[in-house]
Formats: structure tokens, C-alpha cells, sequence
């Protein structure tokens, strides 16, 4: 995912604060249309946010993803 860790743990709350907050704040600053994640990475606890464009771009790039075979599945050979 190239945050260093195989998952993270994102929230999705339309409702959480950080994300109502952080979209009307990006919109008044910046006239963009994105807002912000609350995420944890799972093996340190470290929080953290990430932008997101698209309310539904981390949905749709997970089920991307489960729709790509695992590479690590020797059961293939």
C-alpha cells in the first residue's frame, strides 16, 4: 500500500468529525473537494490521517485489490 505495513486501520465513518470537518475546511482553503481519514498503523498503534480525493476511493481500491489473485498462494504451482 506504501504506508510500510500490509493493512492499516482506516476509518469510514461519513460522520466522523475529521472527515466533515477536514472536507469543509479543503473546500474553504483550497476549493478542493477531498477530505481526511483518521487511520492507525496496526503493528506500531502510531495515528495518523490520509487525504481522501474521493469518498469512495479506498472502498473501491479494496475491492480492487481482493479482486487481484494473492501472489503468495503456492498452491498454484
Amino acid at each position: 500500500m506504501g504506508w510500510g505495513t500490509p493493512f492499516l486501520y482506516v476509518c469510514f465513518n461519513e460522520e466522523c468529525s475529521l472527515y466533515v470537518g477536514g472536507r469543509k475546511q479543503l473546500l474553504e482553503n483550497y476549493g478542493q473537494s477531498a477530505s481526511y481519514r483518521y487511520m492507525v498503523y496496526p503493528d506500531t498503534g502510531l495515528e495518523d490521517v490520509m487525504v481522501a480525493a474521493n469518498p469512495n476511493f479506498l472502498e473501491k481500491r479494496m475491492e480492487l485489490l481482493k479482486s487481484v489473485p494473492d501472489d503468495s498462494d503456492d498452491s498454484r504451482e
